[in-house]
């Protein structure tokens, strides 16, 4: 969650016109549908600011959109059930989980808010066989019970240490760690 300052910050440097904190569905529509090409903006994304303050990212339709097949041979992460993240919604990693939700194989389980032993509790719950993590919540999940459900640790967002990642594999121990960055 961004504080008030952070969310201040990023409404001035985009240049939002309107914030839509909860959609209103009888409303009308703000504009009337546009045409968009593949290279025109869809959306501005900010880092996590790990390195400093966040940066803006500018990505275009093509951006969202690439590797997506409408009609794939196989469905991605087939071998779940459910998938289960805790991304924020405005972030590149929680985009990617938002087409996982649309066209691949499980149905996605979001955690709204990183808690470590909450989260295990819902891997549990779901028999979650995916898990994406940021470095930071996986060192978190170092020397818990193990969850044998999970066969995916996806991990990204930085670089994952790699006595962070040979750990994970006593919490997660028929898991595959994968580090996207």
């Amino acid at each position: 969650r961004m504080s008030p300052e952070a969310t201040a910050r990023v409404l001035a440097h985009c240049g939002a016109v309107r914030v839509i904190e909860k959609p209103d569905e009888s409303a009308e529509p703000l504009t009337a549908p546009v045409a968009v090409g593949p290279g025109d903006p869809a959306q501005i994304l900010y880092t996590s600011g790990t390195t400093g303050t966040p940066k803006a990212v500018l990505a275009c339709h093509a951006n969202l959109t690439h590797g997506w097949a409408t009609a794939p041979r196989q469905r991605p992460l087939a071998h779940s059930r459910h998938f289960l993240h805790s991304f924020p919604i405005g972030t590149n990693a929680a985009q990617t989980m938002l087409f996982n939700a649309i066209g691949a194989a499980p149905a996605a389980v979001m955690v709204p808010d990183f808690q470590p032993d909450d989260f295990l509790t819902l891997v549990d719950e779901y028999a979650a066989g995916t898990v994406f993590l940021v470095p930071a919540m996986a060192a978190e999940l170092v020397d818990r019970a193990p969850r044998d459900s999970v066969l995916l640790v996806g991990c990204t967002g930085a670089a994952l240490p790699p006595p962070v990642a040979s750990a994970l594999t006593s919490t997660f121990p028929n898991a595959t760690v994968v580090n996207y960055y």
